[in-house]
């Protein structure tokens, strides 16, 4: 069961309506009457605006075509552009987005034949919240970048404020916390300095998302209710909703499942009041997760497939995902394998397409483009400024000299260095397309390592409470973690090939290959003979003779066998240890003092362990990277000591948790200084 967090960009909010508006729409009607034909068009946005935020949609398009109508027949693009832009979020609004992309289009047209930047910067900020809406995130970002470049070309600080959000949201949909948590508090910033509460609160909003994400369940308890006292102050119904909903989550993930309840179903009314169906199936989906909890599936089923026909209807698709796990995870409860086997196929196709690697790439590519892109414009500015003070240094040079000699001097020194430029600049081309050619097939082999590695449903499959912390040095790696199943068995694997980069990756793949080869196509089951059998894999493709000067490549690892009838665990070490965590004591097995390739001593069998598992227990297995960082007050190596000190630390903590304090660890620890080795680190609890 997944519960769905209420993020800011994600819900459509609209402002209560009161007296003031109503008076508003009155005058807006009266000036009607004698309003001159230019004029017309204008008033009858106005009116649709107003009518939007009272959520009278139907009447609110009525005016809204007719100030499309009226503005067509006066020749009035920019009112033309605002009536589409209105049309559209009034279809957006009726939870019809391909007619609102549509419109939306049509008036980033119109507002780029007239110029109107402030007006395109709106536009493509809401085409990309489609593509956010619909699931498709490198789309997203591409339009929020193009709105942020725009605003900080302008400096518009509330529309750049808006972009960094957005741009948050993107980094937190695709399960980048850090980074989200990153563009939300700058935009946080920002909102503060405008002293825009409503913006404030949805910020801070999103920075609950982020802890509860990352399990700090307290921290983000106090940025929801911050959230919703402000919503409430300024009446802000929707708002007021969601950030009900997300309390409802943290109450839920405590276990207190009758006040979670209380928070969802007063969600539910607000949002039905309102009629946001996106809003609705949420708060249905939650709902039924409680139900799930306290195993009333039958009623659990139900909140889920209202969920689910209007997630379907609006084409949510990342809670369509959602929806589909959760209708999985209960049929595969209830034992209705079938179910469950349909709407896990339902589940991983939406999944794929949300998180497909191509998406992962041109997400980072378009990322590392704008950074790249302001940091150039940075030192343009600067060698102008540069410039600037040789120019006039060199002026008063000329001045000094004789008229004569001076020009002469000048003359030859202009010519030299106007040759020196062109030879210069290209060296600079070729250099720059060697590069880009080089990074480009990096990049590549970067798509195929990562489509060698495990996917996340088969690792949550067959070990469903894990983490995996895989931090390359590189953009390729020479560490790789490896997953199988033979015989109603598990395997799993941290792996530590020679070097890092292109050459350790190349050995990775050679690895990964020949570990698949022993278990699943030889039916090699005990881990010293797969080690056995892969270092001769190793030995034979690489040529290995043992000759002076011949490579020594191998690698490094832990291989676990996992019997989960029996509850054994056997192991295979070389080099490396295997880290066992039962009731706070944490016990060290070693590993053989060879590694899995060409060895020049003898070439000795590798030990199997064997160790009787226990409830609660937890496995840890690792390549050296971790231990060897640089770091710290000192600059000097984090250590194996340190390292195990923390894992017992945080033992406690769910896997996920884990994960980030390990990270979060490291990041601290290396500060500044480079990182000088991969890093894999995985947890498996019993």
């Amino acid at each position: 069961m997944k519960k769905i967090i209420f993020t800011a960009t994600l819900c459509i909010i609209f402002s209560i309506f009161s007296t003031a508006q109503q008076t508003k729409i009155d005058s807006l009607l009266h000036e009607l009457k004698s309003a001159s034909d230019q004029k017309i068009p204008e008033i009858y946005n106005s009116l649709a605006k107003q009518y939007t935020e009272k959520f009278s949609l139907d009447t609110a398009l009525l005016y809204a075509t007719k100030a499309l109508k009226t503005a067509k027949k006066e020749n009035n693009p920019e009112e033309q552009a605002n009536a589409l832009y209105n049309i559209s979020y009034i279809y957006f609004d009726k939870n019809e987005p391909e007619k609102s992309m549509s419109y939306l289009e049509r008036s980033l047209k119109i507002n780029k034949q007239i110029n109107n930047e402030e007006n395109i910067s709106v536009c493509l900020n809401d085409i990309g919240f489609i593509y956010h809406f619909w699931g498709k995130y490198d789309k997203a970002i591409e339009y929020y970048q193009q709105a942020l470049k725009i605003d900080e070309k302008f400096g518009h600080e509330a529309n750049i404020a808006r972009d960094l959000n957005n741009i948050g949201m993107v980094y937190y949909s695709w399960g980048k916390y850090d980074k989200a948590i990153e563009y939300y508090q700058q935009a946080l910033k920002i909102a503060e300095k405008l002293g825009k509460e409503e913006k404030i609160a949805i910020r801070l909003n999103n920075i609950g998302g982020v802890y509860y994400s990352w399990d700090k369940y307290d921290k983000a308890l106090e940025y929801y209710l911050q959230a919703l006292k402000i919503a409430e102050k300024l009446g802000r119904e929707a708002d007021i909703a969601f950030y009900l909903n997300n309390i409802g989550l943290v109450y839920d993930s405590w276990s207190k499942y009758d006040k979670a309840l209380k928070y969802y179903q007063k969600a539910l009314k607000i949002d039905e009041k309102l009629g946001r169906e996106a809003g609705i199936a949420i708060d249905l989906n939650n709902i039924g997760g409680v139900y799930d909890s306290w195993g009333k599936y039958h009623k659990a089923l139900e909140y889920y497939r209202q969920a689910l026909e209007i997630n379907e209807k609006i084409n949510a698709r990342p809670q369509m995902m959602t929806n589909y796990k959760s209708f999985y995870k209960i049929y595969e409860t209830i034992k209705n394998y079938q179910k469950a086997l349909e709407y896990y196929k339902l589940y991983s196709e939406v999944k794929d397409s949300l998180f497909n690697k191509e998406s992962h790439k041109q997400i980072t590519e378009m990322m590392t483009k704008y950074e790249t892109e302001k940091k150039e414009k940075e030192l343009i500015k600067k060698d102008a400024e540069l410039t600037k003070q040789q120019a006039e240094t060199k002026r008063q040079k000329i001045v000094s000299w004789s008229v004569g000699g001076g020009l002469f001097l000048v003359l030859i020194f202009s010519v030299l260095l106007y040759n020196r430029f062109r030879v210069t600049r290209r060296q600079k081309k070729v250099i720059e397309e060697q590069n880009k050619d080089i990074t480009d097939s990096i990049h590549y082999a970067e798509q195929i390592q990562r489509a060698s590695l495990p996917k996340d449903e088969e690792v949550e499959r067959l070990l469903p409470e894990n983490f995996v912390l895989f931090k390359p040095k590189d953009i390729v790696s020479g560490d790789f973690y490896w997953l199988g199943e033979e015989g109603g068995k598990v395997f799993f694997a941290a792996c530590d090939c020679t070097g890092h980069g292109v050459p350790g990756a190349f050995m990775s793949m050679m690895i990964n290959a020949l570990l698949s080869e022993a278990v699943n196509e030889k039916g090699i089951t005990k881990p010293s003979l797969i080690f056995y059998e892969v270092r001769n894999g190793i030995i034979k493709s690489l040529k290995q003779t043992g000759a002076e000067g011949e490579q020594k490549d191998g690698m490094d690892a832990v291989l676990c066998m996992w019997d989960k009838a029996n509850n054994k665990l056997e192991f295979a070490a070389a080099y490396n240890s295997l880290y066992l965590i039962r009731k706070d004591e944490l016990i060290e097995t070693k590993g053989d003092k060879q590694p899995i390739g060409f060895y020049l001593g003898e070439q000795i069998p590798f030990t199997n362990h064997e160790i009787k598992l226990k409830k609660e227990d937890i496995i840890y297995i690792f390549s050296d990277g971790y231990a060897d960082q640089f770091g710290g007050p000192s600059g000097k190596k984090f250590k194996s000591k340190q390292f195990k000190q923390l894992l017992v630390d945080v033992h406690k903590k769910d896997m996920a948790e884990q994960k980030a304090i390990l990270d979060k660890t490291f990041e601290d620890w290396k500060g500044d200084l480079e990182q000088v080795d991969d890093i894999l680190v995985m947890g498996i609890k019993v």
